[in-house]
């Protein structure tokens, strides 16, 4: 769930298409990428949350992978999925929107 604005339900999508798949009986992980200080507790919406800092996202330029690197949880997560038949949500905060079309896409079925 990603959109450019903040406050337009995004977080409550995310967590009623966590909901959605528990009740098809797949295990879901919540991958939340939000500011520190807005980090809350787990939503309980989902088997297991992760939360990535938005933050992370100004130091990228000096991490080992960049901005790939920010997002190792993200990508582990997805990784994950063909061996799980799980699912992964992503709640991507609206104020960083811009650096989700700097991250590197791939296909999980490439692997």
């Amino acid at each position: 769930m990603v959109a450019d604005g903040t406050s337009v339900g995004k977080s409550t999508v995310a967590n009623r298409l966590c909901h959605l798949f528990r009740e098809a009986g797949r295990s879901v992980t919540l991958v939340r990428i939000e500011t520190g200080r807005r980090q809350t507790a787990e939503t309980g919406a989902a088997n297991r949350e992760v939360y990535i800092k938005t933050e992370d996202f100004a130091t990228a330029a000096g991490r080992t992978g960049g901005l790939s690197g920010v997002l190792t949880a993200l990508w582990d997560e997805i990784l994950e999925i063909p061996r799980s038949q799980g699912a992964v949500v992503v709640d991507w905060a609206g104020v960083s929107s811009l650096h989700r079309l700097d991250a590197p896409v791939f296909s999980v079925r490439s692997f």
